[in-house]
């Protein structure tokens, strides 16, 4: 599910919300691999959405259940996919930050996070993360106190400046291109 936000006292300050919930089984190499490809096809549609509403320069949040215990390893996925299919995507890929959190999920089989908050750090700043309840192992979750087998997540944002977005990725640009050129250095015969 995608949402565009607009502030009230200026409508030109826009959000770009996304949630999703991936394939089940945390667990399972194959559910992965298709978690994986759900991922990419999240940010193909998120590009699209983006561009119908002509909002492909809005800051993006992506949060959900991406039953995954590594969301790294599910953009690395994605990221191939990608380049092999030379398809389309949203920036958010390329440039996505973990809001860290501690495990979200106690049951018996397992103890670990598969919920989680990405944001596009480019554009915006965390300011916070929630804090969850701590949970025994032989506790498992849903209980009395927690109606769910999931604990909700937080983060709190500030969105950075037209300003502060354009020097951060003149800053991104050069650390590519200074990388790019001592790789270069370091393997003259690389090309």
């Amino acid at each position: 599910m995608f949402t565009l936000l607009r502030w009230r006292r200026d409508p030109s300050v826009r959000l770009l919300v996304a949630t999703t919930h991936l394939a089940r089984n945390p667990e399972s190499d194959d559910a992965q691999l298709s978690r994986g490809f759900q991922y990419g096809v999240l940010f193909r549609e998120l590009l699209a959405f983006a561009g119908t509403h002509q909002a492909e320069d809005v800051p993006v949040i992506l949060t959900g259940d991406l039953n995954a215990k590594d969301c790294d390893e599910l953009a690395g996925m994605a990221r191939a996919l990608v380049r092999l299919l030379k398809s389309p995507t949203h920036p958010l890929l390329w440039s996505v930050t973990d809001a860290p959190t501690s495990a979200t999920t106690i049951t018996e089989e397992r103890q670990l996070r598969i919920d989680y908050i990405l944001y596009q750090s480019s554009a915006i700043v965390m300011t916070g993360v929630g804090r969850l309840p701590r949970l025994n192992k032989g506790s498992p979750i849903p209980d009395e106190n927690h109606p769910s087998d999931h604990l909700p997540v937080s983060a709190r944002f500030v969105l950075k400046s037209h300003w502060a977005q354009v020097c951060a990725c003149i800053h991104l640009r050069t650390l590519t291109h200074a990388h790019a050129h001592a790789h270069t250095h370091a393997h003259p015969h690389a090309h």
